[in-house]
């Protein structure tokens, strides 16, 4: 996304899809997801490091296509200094990592040197 000089702006745990195909192959319940997609049976997903998911990006509504010889700085929302929104994705991503996961689940100290270097 970087290197065709798209910026997202927005990288929230919300714009972040998963296709869980991999690991659920009978297919899951849209609002129960140990289910099966009837619901009469519970589902163990199978290992993600053996079967892995791809990840997509969405919502763009907020995105920035920067031009290529275009500064990549950008204003802020409410008239805040400009900044590079490559770093912007980067520190929310960062964040994003920090509050959702490594605050909340053990044994991801691996993360700690990536976190502090992005947010």
């Amino acid at each position: 996304m970087h290197g065709h000089l798209i910026a997202h702006q927005d990288l929230t745990t919300q714009n972040i899809m998963k296709d869980t195909r991999p690991i659920f192959l009978q297919g899951w319940h849209f609002f129960a997801i140990d289910f099966s997609p009837d619901v009469k049976d519970h589902l163990t997903p199978l290992t993600r490091i053996d079967n892995p998911m791809r990840y997509f990006i969405i919502d763009y509504d907020c995105s920035v296509r920067l031009q290529p010889r275009q500064a990549h700085l950008i204003h802020g929302l409410g008239g805040q200094d400009p900044d590079g929104p490559f770093k912007v994705d980067i520190f929310t991503v960062g964040n994003m990592l920090y509050e959702e996961f490594y605050r909340v689940y053990l044994g991801l100290d691996f993360l700690s040197v990536l976190i502090n270097n992005m947010i």
